[in-house]
């Protein structure tokens, strides 16, 4: 047995549900065994486009480890984040046992976009596997920082230029020349928040510890839909440009 094999075998497979039967939706194309993995620019930018008109805000590109792409028993190197919005009137419902019920139902026309964009990878002929965004065993948040295109805040949440009220889903996929962001523009929001602190002052529960880290046992926000650390955000009580503008501002002063 190759060390390959030694390691797929140790590498427990993922305990999180499938996301199609979360959503109870499904792909329509079968996923190729003999997938291509060079895409020309005119197909990328076909397929951002593709994405943009079901509705999404956002996409961002980045690798993976080994040891996810074995624990969803692909080969594929890369992985596509899509982003769309939380509508503000949901995330600003009072937390509640039901508030992840509306936000299922509100998703649910989003996640059938997210197949055909799954879809539209498959019948071009590039191999495509679907991620459940909630997967514990495989942070988002993480991926997203490293493609350069957000920032993670004190309160653990990523903070896109659209705003900290995004949701987060992820296609694995065969394509290997992606167009990868080498640098991160929004460095500064980090400087930004370690003088803000919101987020941690208005928390409900006190999910953070002396070092303003994030309890994730303590955290509501899978439990009751809690999003107050969003909601008391100024990038999204203010906008993200405004804030932007207001912080290059004062270090001009």
């Amino acid at each position: 047995m190759s060390n390959l094999e030694k390691t797929k075998n140790n590498i427990k497979k993922s305990k999180t549900k499938p996301i199609d039967e979360v959503f109870h939706c499904k792909p329509k194309v079968k996923n190729p065994e003999n997938y291509k993995i060079e895409a020309s620019g005119d197909f990328l930018a076909n397929f951002e486009d593709f994405v943009y008109s079901k509705g999404f805000t956002g996409l961002s590109y980045t690798t993976i480890e080994d040891e996810f792409k074995y624990k969803f028993d692909v080969d594929y190197e890369n992985i596509i984040l899509v982003r769309a919005l939380i509508p503000p009137e949901i995330l600003k419902i009072e937390p509640n046992p039901h508030k992840h019920e509306l936000m299922d139902d509100d998703f649910q026309n989003i996640v059938v976009g997210l197949f055909e964009c799954l879809d539209y990878l498959r019948e071009n002929g590039f191999g495509a596997v679907m991620i459940n965004p909630i997967d514990r065993e495989m942070d988002l948040r993480n991926c997203i920082v490293k493609s350069n295109t957000a920032v993670k805040g004190r309160n653990n949440i990523c903070i896109f230029p659209e705003g900290p009220n995004v949701v987060l889903f992820a296609i694995l996929c065969s394509i290997e020349n992606l167009p990868f962001k080498k640098s991160n523009d929004n460095l500064w929001i980090k400087e930004y928040c370690s003088n803000c602190g919101r987020c941690i002052k208005l928390c409900p529960e006190n999910a953070f510890d002396e070092n303003e880290n994030l309890i994730k046992r303590k955290c509501t926000g899978y439990k009751t839909g809690c999003g107050l650390c969003i909601v008391n955000c100024p990038f999204f009580s203010k906008g993200f440009d405004e804030i932007k503008s207001i912080y290059f501002k004062n270090i001009q002063k």
